[in-house]
């Protein structure tokens, strides 16, 4: 039997009836995972007050990205704020305290020197902190970030982001993961090599360069497991033998 038209008129109202409602529902849920995360970032900034960009302290000046065009940007010795475009931006602070934002596009963000503050955006984006104690936001993508020298702040927020570091970074202090999820990377690469690390990767190899202790993650440069430093710090305790399994430490070039 066939439905008869008052009956597809009724079914036709129904659904017209309830498309508002679900594309309500979507959009709802967008921007309860943006609102979600921008609750994150202000939770950063209320734990680390002194790192957070402010232009009062020195002069300094705005740099935005005129269009969609792939751009470099710098800045200058001042407390700058440089925004990126659409395109896909490199962008370089110089020194002083600034603020980096990257726009839509994958954008290369370089803090260089003074305590610096980086936002990602849509684009799988390569932030560097460099020296200072910097706070770096990935956003959406697939981002690489390295903190640098000092006691960086490191959030990748969404995404499968990859953290490195190289030679040189496990100077000035200790840095934390405000968030750490099941498929970003530690990217210890560099650091293992350096110290003569010629392993299979088992536990049992690293036993003697790398470590878990208690919420910290703890590098030997020497290799001797005499001279165990933290490299950086977690939420919550760290499962060494479950970040090796899952893939999520980068132990070779």
């Amino acid at each position: 039997m066939f439905p008869t038209r008052t009956a597809l008129a009724t079914l036709a109202m129904l659904l017209i009836l309830c498309l508002p409602h679900c594309e309500k529902k979507e959009e709802k849920t967008m921007e309860q995972r943006r609102a979600e995360h921008m609750a994150r970032i202000e939770k950063l900034r209320e734990r680390h007050p002194a790192k957070i960009f402010d232009p009062g302290e020195s002069h300094g000046k705005v740099v935005k990205a005129g269009d969609d065009s792939d751009e470099e940007l710098i800045g200058t010795d001042g407390n700058d704020e440089v925004i990126g475009g659409s395109g896909t931006d490199v962008i370089r602070a110089g020194e002083g305290a600034d603020r980096v934002r990257g726009g839509d596009g994958n954008d290369r963000l370089f803090g260089e020197g003074g305590n610096d503050e980086l936002f990602g955006s849509d684009g799988d984006d390569y932030m560097d902190g460099g020296p200072g104690d910097d706070v770096l936001w990935g956003q959406d993508g697939n981002d690489t970030l390295r903190g640098g020298p000092g006691a960086d702040t490191i959030s990748g927020i969404m995404g499968a982001d990859t953290f490195v570091w190289l030679p040189g970074d496990l100077e000035g202090g200790v840095d934390v993961f405000d968030g750490f999820d099941a498929s970003d990377v530690i990217d210890v690469s560099a650091l293992l090599a350096e110290a003569g690390y010629q392993g299979d990767g088992s536990a049992e190899s690293l036993k003697n360069y790398l470590r878990a202790n208690g919420n910290a993650l703890e590098i030997d440069p020497s290799g001797t497991g005499e001279g165990f430093v933290e490299l950086v710090r977690f939420v919550t305790p760290v499962n060494f033998e479950e970040l090796l399994a899952k893939g999520q430490l980068k132990l070779r070039p």
